[in-house]
């Protein structure tokens, strides 16, 4: 049985439990595997999202519009303006008084010897601010992909200022996204299980000079002709600077 990490503090039964970040990170390792189920299985997975969405857009104004946008495109590189980068599933960075507006990309990859195989699955999204968690923030559902593919999520800053304002304190807060795959299946019963290759956010942070480095060995480069420099033209036009 998988215990936590040694310096996790429990803050109380029934409230929160406060992680440091490094207690946070190696928690979500130690536990985030994703689980297969069989396509019918998962078919029953697949009718809950078909109810109201369950992300960030629940805690804002209905009557507000152009607080947050998903993309999906082919590929698995993440773009060059994307500032903050990191292999693997798990980014942080700091922020200051306000939450500001982030765009997140995760280079999602599929099994390369699966040629005939279509992939379905949901992938979780968490945010920790200065150690503490909310609740999952998004679950996004990926239905019957062939190829690796790249995930933007966007926020605007008056959405996530709503959602975790209250967990800001002073100048110099920590941001923590993590992010895995829950559930799965394929068309063919495939075993092996797709994966987040690597992970970025394009924010208006106070973390200095980014010295980040991706390395792309999990997943082979995918040339469909998608082009990252269309992208950051329509992001502006939504509101989200990719300067």
């Amino acid at each position: 049985m998988l215990g936590l990490p040694p310096n996790i503090t429990c803050l109380g039964v029934m409230g929160e439990i406060s992680m440091d970040s490094q207690s946070s990170s190696i928690l979500s390792h130690q536990i985030d595997f994703p689980s297969w189920v069989s396509p019918y299985e998962f078919s029953v997975i697949q009718t809950e999202f078909y109810r109201p969405p369950d992300d960030l857009q629940n805690y804002y104004d209905e009557a507000d519009t152009g607080c947050e946008f998903q993309i999906t495109v082919p590929g698995n590189e993440i773009p060059k303006w994307v500032n903050h980068q990191s292999v693997g599933s798990t980014i942080s960075f700091w922020v200051g008084s306000k939450f500001p507006t982030f765009v997140l990309c995760l280079a999602l990859c599929l099994d390369r010897l699966a040629y005939e195989d279509t992939y379905s699955y949901v992938c979780v999204v968490d945010i920790f601010t200065n150690g503490h968690k909310r609740r999952p923030i998004m679950e996004k559902l990926f239905d019957g992909l062939q190829y690796d593919h790249l995930w933007f999520y966007g926020a605007h800053h008056s959405l996530l200022q709503q959602v975790f304002g209250d967990l800001i304190e002073g100048d110099r807060n920590h941001v923590e996204i993590s992010c895995k795959i829950s559930y799965w299946t394929s068309k063919t019963g495939s075993k092996i299980a797709p994966f987040i290759a690597s992970l970025g956010v394009h924010v208006e942070c106070i973390c200095g000079p980014q010295n980040s480095l991706i390395i792309h060995d999990n997943c082979e480069n995918v040339d469909d002709g998608y082009n990252d420099t269309e992208l950051p033209p329509l992001l502006s036009s939504m509101g989200f600077s990719t300067a």
